[in-house]
């Protein structure tokens, strides 16, 4: 319930305050001096946010998220990794931007820990190495070919056992045209 109610608390932050911030490190700041005030000490929200305009600029914030991967169309694939505390542990924590320019054909992968965190019989787990292998290792992907690759290769890993935690897995491709 408590995680719940944090993220309920994001959502709404978010929604109230994105159309009036034009930068998404202030708006994380905004939030997290929220949350500071309004959850318990122990309490706080990973969190990473991306805008992306129609000419492909790409802008994001990352506080205290896993990395945000940028997938080119050679296969390399970039990290936008964390530039802050997780929202609601200090008010006083600040966050940076990051900018980057998307060209047709690239794609923009964002997952939550339930998926790095699955493990295998050993008890190691998938880790965020596996899933950036497995996004650079498709040739010519889709969206929809990532998320399913990604999903593939944590149940392979897990020998189809359950996931530990809740997984959140999000491909935006900027399409070719």
């Amino acid at each position: 319930v408590g995680a719940g109610m944090i993220a309920s608390g994001v959502h709404a932050a978010v929604r109230l305050l994105a159309g009036k911030a034009d930068d998404l490190a202030d708006l994380a700041g905004h939030i997290n001096r929220y949350l500071s005030g309004a959850t318990a000490d122990n309490r706080f929200a990973t969190f990473g946010m991306v805008k992306i305009d129609v000419e492909g600029g790409l802008r994001a914030v990352n506080a205290g998220h896993l990395p945000l991967l940028i997938r080119r169309t050679d296969g390399t694939v970039e990290q936008i990794n964390s530039s802050g505390l997780p929202l609601g542990i200090l008010e006083a924590a600040t966050y940076a931007e990051s900018a980057a320019v998307l060209g047709p054909g690239d794609f923009v992968v964002l997952f939550t820990d339930g998926l790095t965190e699955a493990e295998d019989e050993d008890d190691e787990e998938f880790g965020v190495e596996r899933v950036t292998a497995v996004v650079a290792s498709l040739v010519d992907p889709t969206a929809e070919g990532l998320c399913d690759a990604i999903l593939e290769a944590v149940d392979a890993f897990t020998d189809g056992a359950p996931l530990q935690d809740d997984a959140t897995l999000l491909v935006v491709e900027r399409l070719k045209v």
